[in-house]
């Protein structure tokens, strides 16, 4: 079921929904890329939206850049 305009949320309140942590299993990559994958699973981005860009990936996960990138890429 897809998410309706009213009940899109902002590219914060979407990243919220990917809880990482740094200590526990799977490896903080997967996290991320299974934290993209569910939201994009769950229609949370319309078709026409782009995922956010690696900066804002990696400013408001707290990742690198470079992990951000990658993570990005496995999902295409």
């Amino acid at each position: 079921m897809s998410a309706t305009t009213a009940e899109r949320l902002t590219t914060d309140d979407l990243l919220a929904a990917i809880s990482l942590d740094a200590d526990a299993s799977p490896h903080l990559y997967l996290q991320v890329r299974n934290g993209l994958a569910r939201l994009i699973s769950e229609r949370r981005f319309s078709v026409d939206e782009a995922l956010p860009s690696e900066r804002v990936l990696a400013e408001k996960l707290g990742i690198s850049r470079a992990l951000a990138s990658k993570q990005i890429q496995d999902l295409e």
